[in-house]
């Protein structure tokens, strides 16, 4: 996949996954009547901010803006609420970013999506069904990039970044 660049002003990130399915035999004539349930997982998406130093200037932390800190640079990153479950129907979390209120410093934007809080340790990607990210315009409601992130064998994906060329123009590097 090659790196694509955001015109957007106002973008949304959507995190979205599915519970997955989970066969239950009912013992040994099992194989005869089984039954499937939607099995809820708990996934994280987060944006982590990167900031650039100037000559001489010691390099701020990285700001981490998820469910548990939901906003960041006045407002300027914003997630829009926790979902424990998989459950919804299309984006499970979103994060909104107004472009144009990110300073200068602020060099790159790390998207992931994690499991962390997940109690069933044996749980990965691998497992959860339709994981995906998707970025939009949020002012005109275009999707501008779906990324399908099923299958990985983690616990914590990097879905990508996004990084500001030296012209101060955004783009998303898988």
């Amino acid at each position: 996949m090659e790196n694509i660049a955001i015109r957007a002003k106002h973008i949304t990130i959507g995190f979205g996954w599915d519970a997955y399915e989970r066969q239950y035999s009912g013992g040994y004539f099992g194989g005869l009547a089984a039954s499937r349930r939607k099995t809820a997982v708990d996934c994280d998406g987060s944006a982590e901010l990167e900031f650039s130093s100037s000559a001489g200037e010691a390099l701020p932390a990285p700001v981490r803006v998820d469910y548990k800190n939901p906003s960041a640079l006045e407002g300027a990153v914003r997630h829009n609420g926790d979902s424990r479950t998989g459950y919804a129907e299309g984006d499970d979390e979103t994060i909104d970013i107004d472009i144009d209120r990110i300073p200068e410093r602020v060099c790159a934007i790390t998207l992931r999506l994690d499991m962390l809080k997940e109690k069933r340790r044996s749980m990965t990607f691998g497992r959860v069904q339709n994981a995906f990210l998707r970025i939009i315009d949020a002012d005109r409601g275009e999707e501008l990039l779906y990324r399908d992130l099923t299958g990985a064998g983690e616990r914590v994906l990097e879905c990508g970044r996004l990084l500001r060329d030296p012209d101060g123009n955004w783009q998303y590097r898988p």
